[in-house]
């Protein structure tokens, strides 16, 4: 039996799905996440995702907390590709890049869900991103997936065709707080990141060089576990220009028992409470929350800096512009996927 509540805009529902074990709640405005409840050590559930508790904060926030980013994820310099020896002006919302796709965006978006096919363990969405000024070429119609396995899985496939050539590099941008989404910091999270290599920033727009530099000896080592908050405030060119890390980090390529890529695991330290990553992208952006505005979420608690962290599933970002690295780009009538999966569970 599907489980749903209404929201406060008409034909907008919380859908929850469940196990024996844990519940998460669904918006279909963005297929967004809006809560996970998992019991900690002792046994006490812990919500533990930031997000808002009505639609109008989800629309009118600048965090995207828990949504289904697209057609685009991250960013794209000077807000401009070109695709077939045409170019595409899109909306400059980020200084002079466009990020997550800029107004035209499927976080902001109603998705249709259909309800016939969705269970307690699983809910299916599908929604039309039309191509309008200042986008991207073509109508992509988009189909969604979340499941809740037994196993304190969930999984996240997205698939999408075009009418026309396009882009299409979506992620998930829910930001995690494993100690329960109080507002505190995850500064004390244990994080490992299965990437031996990060792309540096140009310390002006956020973009990437196009270098690729070794995590070795660095701040962003992440290839043993280390706390989140250990090094963050390093005094470094890279750590200053982001206030902290909002990197992106090449996957080793290791592979799960699914064959998803590896991305890594983080621990709440007062929880107990564990995640894994995995996805089918080659990049992760690990963003530790450094520009969350202090301000109202859910139960009316206080966000603010650092209160929650995201691991993006991606390719790089401004991927059109650089040499060397894989592009998004999809042909018309070819299908696009994309796979990820949480893993949850708990360690003393």
């Amino acid at each position: 039996m599907l489980n749903k509540k209404p929201m406060d805009r008409e034909g907008v529902f919380l859908y929850t799905l469940k196990n024996q074990h844990m519940e998460v709640d669904i918006s279909n405005f963005g297929a967004t996440l809006v809560a996970i409840r998992y019991p900690d050590t002792k046994g006490n559930k812990r919500d533990i995702i930031l997000g808002y508790d009505t639609v109008k904060e989800y629309e009118e926030g600048t965090c995207f907390f828990g949504a289904l980013v697209g057609r685009n994820a991250n960013r794209i310099g000077n807000g401009e590709i070109t695709i077939n020896q045409t170019s595409y002006l899109l909306d400059q919302n980020d200084g002079t890049n466009n990020l997550h796709s800029g107004s035209n965006n499927t976080a902001f978006q109603v998705w249709q869900v259909k309800e016939q096919e969705s269970d307690e363990t699983h809910l299916y969405m599908e929604c039309l991103n039309k191509e309008k000024e200042h986008s991207f070429p073509g109508n992509v119609t988009f189909q969604l997936c979340y499941e809740l396995t037994e196993k304190d899985e969930l999984k996240l496939k997205v698939t999408g065709v075009s009418d026309k050539d396009t882009i299409m590099n979506v992620t998930n941008h829910v930001y995690f707080q494993l100690n329960g989404a109080t507002g505190e910091s995850m500064e004390d999270h244990l994080l490992e990141l299965d990437a031996d290599t990060f792309t540096p920033l140009d310390g002006k727009h956020s973009l990437p060089t196009g270098e690729v530099v070794k995590v070795a000896g660095t701040p962003f080592d992440f290839t043993t576990p280390h706390t989140i908050g250990e090094r963050i405030d390093t005094d470094t060119l890279q750590l200053n220009c982001a206030k902290g890390y909002d990197h992106n980090y090449i996957l080793n390529g290791n592979k799960d028992r699914e064959g998803l890529t590896v991305i890594g695991k983080a621990k709440g330290t007062d929880s107990g409470i564990t995640l894994l990553v995995a996805s089918n992208c080659p990049c992760v952006q690990f963003y530790s929350g450094n520009y969350i505005p202090e301000h109202k979420g859910k139960g009316n608690v206080t966000y603010k800096k650092r209160s929650g962290f995201c691991l993006e599933p991606q390719v790089i970002p401004d991927a059109m512009h650089l040499d060397g690295f894989q592009k998004p780009l999809i042909k018309a009538n070819e299908s696009y996927e994309f796979c990820m999966k949480w893993t949850f569970g708990k360690e003393n």
